[in-house]
């Protein structure tokens, strides 16, 4: 989702993902790296970030949450699957 708005980007994503990418898409990625730590009072917390992990995805979304001054809701998701699926998707 990250990229959805910007199809250089996307392109360049997967060319990454394919092993396809030149030294350009590194020069590129390079840019847009910040100098600035998580921690640091102007750090641009809700900036496209990307992470190798999920464990390193839910600790930003948690911090991203738990910074913010909004009013907020927790809810409970329940995911429904219609239609012939295996019994091993079916437990998930």
């Amino acid at each position: 989702m990250i990229q959805k708005d910007d199809k250089e980007f996307a392109t360049l994503f997967n060319r990454l993902r394919e092993g396809n990418h030149s030294e350009h898409d590194i020069t590129i990625l390079k840019q847009r790296l910040l100098n600035v730590r998580p921690e640091e009072h102007n750090y641009p917390m809700n900036m496209g970030h990307l992470f190798t992990t999920n464990a390193s995805v839910n600790d930003h979304n948690n911090a991203l949450y738990t910074l913010s001054n909004t009013e907020k809701c927790q809810t409970k998701a329940l995911d429904v699957i219609v239609g012939d699926i295996s019994d091993d998707l079916n437990n998930k």
